[in-house]
């Protein structure tokens, strides 16, 4: 069975991917959003490099257009531990960009022009980064994210109680093994983050978890609170263009959460 401190971590992806959708980012969940590009697998969705896929646990793609430059895609990944994220994790992200970023399709059929992406890479962590973590970051221009402050109290809340309740029915159900990729789905259902047209892969592992999941289940009946700051989401008129959102697109080094919006 999968620890609970991994699974925090997972978890804390999920939910942070409601936040991304909010600030201008449609999630990419499923091969048929970009045959191309991207490939379902047994352990979740694959993004084709140039010499390996590499599983994808939270991708989004920039709604707001960025002129004169390739569309943006973003790469997030989150730590729920106990002691600061190391540079190990920053140099995995680097290795990851790079193979990606150099990877397109030539033989689509389509014709030209060539779709490609620029891909960029955000660090979430609870226990904040080490000062090594940190400085390789900034040298290539990975996003560093700190959840310590107050302002994420109830995000990491709603985190640990849902980690909690997703074992717990996990151990009801007497699995063999932790179904993730079925708890992924089932959580990215009731954050309302799914975004591909055709069904989860829900019933191939049995009784779908979403359909027993829901966002007041998730946080032990309290309704599900996001925190406020840099990465609340912009109100729009209708018929206006939205606002480019803080951070989003732009990586910089040790990023911190802005005060919260009036």
């Amino acid at each position: 069975m999968i620890s609970e401190s991994a699974l925090r971590g997972y978890v804390l992806e999920e939910v942070l991917a409601r936040l991304l959708r909010e600030n201008g980012y449609s999630l990419l969940v499923r091969e048929s959003q970009d045959r191309a590009a991207l490939r379902d697998s047994a352990r979740g969705l694959l993004v084709r490099g140039r010499g390996a896929d590499h599983q994808a646990d939270a991708l989004g793609e920039l709604q707001i257009p960025t002129p004169f430059s390739l569309p943006v895609r973003l790469f997030a990944e989150a730590k729920f531990r106990g002691e600061a994220v190391g540079i190990t994790a920053v140099r995995n992200a680097v290795g990851l960009l790079d193979d990606i970023n150099a990877y397109y399709r030539d033989d689509t059929g389509d014709g030209l022009p060539l779709r490609r992406y620029h891909y960029r890479y955000v660090l979430f962590s609870t226990k904040g980064f080490t000062a090594d973590a940190q400085r390789y970051a900034l040298a290539h221009q990975i996003s560093l994210i700190d959840l310590q402050g107050p302002a994420f109290e109830d995000l990491r809340a709603v985190t640990a109680g849902a980690t909690r309740r997703l074992l717990d029915l996990a151990e009801r159900s007497g699995v063999p093994a932790f179904p993730l990729w079925q708890a992924r789905a089932a959580l990215r259902h009731a954050l309302g983050t799914w975004t591909a047209e055709d069904r989860s892969p829900d019933a191939a592992h049995g009784a779908p978890l979403s359909d027993v999941i829901t966002i007041e289940e998730m946080s032990a009946g309290q309704p599900l609170q996001l925190p406020a700051g840099s990465l609340t989401p912009h109100r729009r008129e209708p018929g206006r263009r939205p606002r480019r959102p803080a951070h989003a697109g732009i990586p910089s080094g040790a990023v911190r959460p802005g005060p919260p919006a009036r």
